[in-house]
Parts: structure tokens; sequence; C-alpha cells
């Protein structure tokens, strides 16, 4: 029992970002460091980090939803072609935010990502295996590349982002149930933001 707690304890969102948070090099948050530190977590987690970027103050800085979008069509065409490990252009790798900011943003955040994480638990685990993770990969790169059009729309990023952040975290915590919450969301996000600027 103590062993099965410990696990969904290391499959949590406060994990990942504490794991994000020590990655840093310095001042700097390299998304170097960050691959190196979750590799070996699966893409789930690769997933998490641009949509947290995003949704925390961190997502105002010019350039880090566009740079939060093509990592995340990366890291989803990695999931379609079956790939085991993650891999990124070296320019993207050499990519850096403040430690101090992020730092900052995730103790502000934590009492809400605690409470999140009890509400994730493993379950429906068939909507987090290879097969729905590729669908869903298919979604995100195009919800990524909505983003990048018209991310410059204020709130936009996080709207379209809220979602698949929810579905990268079912992966994360292998719980199926918030997986198709999240890719349900992240379809009505796409079509609502889609309509109401291009009609």
């Amino acid at each position: 029992m103590a062993q099965a707690a410990a696990r969904k304890k290391k499959a949590g969102l406060m994990s990942v970002l504490t794991l994000v948070r020590n990655a840093k090099s310095g001042t700097r948050l390299r998304f170097r460091n960050i691959l190196v530190a979750l590799e070996a977590r699966g893409f789930g987690p690769l997933l998490l980090v641009p949509c947290i970027f995003i949704m925390l103050p961190t997502g105002a800085i010019p350039g880090v939803p566009d740079v939060g979008a093509i990592f995340m069509i990366l890291v989803a065409a990695q999931i379609i072609v079956g790939r085991k490990t993650p891999w990124m252009p070296e320019r993207m790798e050499e990519l850096s935010v403040s430690a101090k900011k992020f730092d900052h943003a995730v103790k502000k955040v934590s009492p809400a990502v605690r409470k999140v994480d009890k509400l994730t638990r493993r379950r429906a685990t068939v909507f987090t295996g290879p097969a729905f993770q590729k669908i869903a990969a298919v979604l995100i790169i195009a919800q990524s590349l909505l983003m990048m059009a018209i991310g410059m729309i204020p709130f936009v990023p996080v709207l379209l982002v809220a979602p698949i952040f929810l579905l990268a975290l079912g992966f994360t915590a292998r719980d199926g149930l918030l997986s198709i919450v999240g890719l349900s969301l992240m379809v009505i996000a796409g079509l609502g933001a889609s309509l109401a600027v291009f009609l």
C-alpha cells in the first residue's frame, strides 16, 4: 500500500514541477536540463512543461507561447512516429527562462497543484496508452498550430493550452478519465477559438 502511494506521488504534477525547478543551471532554467531531468518519465511530463510555462506568469513573456507551441508540436510528432526517447533541436535546447521567476510562480500555485494531485489517480489506463496518445498527438499539433496563428490575442494561449495540460497530466498520472476530459475540452476550445476569430 505504501508503494502504491509512493508511485502515485511520483506521477503527480508537483513532482514534475519539482524536477523542473531542480533542473536550473545557475540563474537560468534551460530546456536542455529539463529534457534530461524528464527523459525517463515519458512524453506526458514533456507535454506538461510547455503548458506550465504558458499558463504561469512566464507565459506573458513575448515569444513564450510560440516556443511552447513549437515544443509541443515536436513532442507530439515524436509520439506519432513512436520514438522511445525525446529529441529536440540544439537551438531549442539552449532556450531558457529566469529560474527565479519560475520558482516564484511555482510557489504561488503550489497549494492548487497539491489539490490537483489528490484528484488524479490511475484509472481507465487504456486512454493513456500508446494508441490513444497517437490520436491525441494529432490534435495537439493542430491546437499548437492554431495557437501560433492567433496566440497574439490576449488569453487565447491559456484557453488553448489548458486542455492540453489536462490531457498531458492524464498521461503522466495514468489517469484515463482526465485524458478524456482534456481531449474533449481541447476539441471544444479549438473549435471555439477558430469560430470566434475567423467568422
